[in-house]
């Protein structure tokens, strides 16, 4: 199996390795681990696949994968990730000149936010990224687009 076989909608569950911070600090990690997901989309099982509940049904098979809370991104400049890894040889004020401020600017147009903004949340989505920052621009009906 692969992720795309997981549900679109709960309720599901998945077999996988699983990997946690502990609120008291270090890590859970369990090998075969089983995470439950009921019809409201609540986390009702964690937890070796050994132990599951009697009603977790048949479970999708992601081992080896490992299943982990997803990622926060406490600082993303929103309109400037289109030019993550561009101009990596550019000093700070050149890169900020030639490719950050027009970028910037090019939000003014409102379309500008509404095609870019879906795919660069995808693209966190992508990457295990559930939570972003998102610093935005000063035009404040591109932001409306945008969220």
């Amino acid at each position: 199996m692969n992720p795309h076989d997981v549900p679109a909608r709960p309720p599901f569950s998945v077999r996988a390795r699983l990997l946690t911070p502990l609120a008291a600090g270090g890590t859970f990690h369990e090998l075969d681990g089983l995470a439950q997901v009921d019809a409201a989309g609540r986390l009702t099982y964690v937890g070796p696949a050994t132990d599951r509940p009697a009603d977790s049904g048949g479970a999708i098979d992601l081992r080896p994968w490992v299943l982990m809370p997803g990622m926060v991104d406490t600082h993303a400049h929103l309109p400037q990730l289109p030019n993550a890894g561009v101009g990596f040889a550019l000093d700070l004020l050149t890169w900020l000149d030639r490719l950050t401020f027009p970028t910037e600017r090019s939000w003014a147009d409102t379309a500008v936010a509404e095609r870019l903004a879906p795919p660069i949340f995808r693209a966190f989505a992508a990457a295990g990224t559930t939570t972003v920052l998102a610093y935005g621009v000063v035009y404040e009906a591109a932001m409306d687009a945008a969220f």
